[in-house]
């Protein structure tokens, strides 16, 4: 994970038409459509979820540890890959595959 990444990208969030914001969560396209940024604003924390953009595919195995360093649980994760799905949905206009 490139921390150092996040740490850019919290203090400068990305802002446009794709990108989702709520009072809890901020998710935006990296890595040319290779990747998310998902914030939880609520807990600040962070994570890039690996992603491939043109087909829809979220990688689950990338959706391991928190920016902080804690690990991420099988519940938060079962939210966190729901959330995903829904902003491929919403904000892409793609159908999402869990891989």
């Amino acid at each position: 994970m490139d921390v150092n990444y996040i740490r850019e990208l919290r203090e400068n969030p990305p802002s446009g038409p794709m990108v989702q914001r709520t009072d809890d969560l901020h998710i935006s396209v990296v890595y040319h459509g290779e990747g998310l940024f998902y914030l939880e604003l609520k807990n600040s924390r962070a994570l890039i979820i690996e992603i491939q953009l043109r087909n829809g595919s979220i990688f689950e195995k990338s959706i391991s540890r928190w920016d902080n360093g804690q690990p991420v649980d099988p519940y938060e994760k079962t939210l966190i890959l729901e959330h995903v799905r829904r902003y491929l949905e919403m904000h892409q206009g793609i159908e999402a595959f869990i891989r």
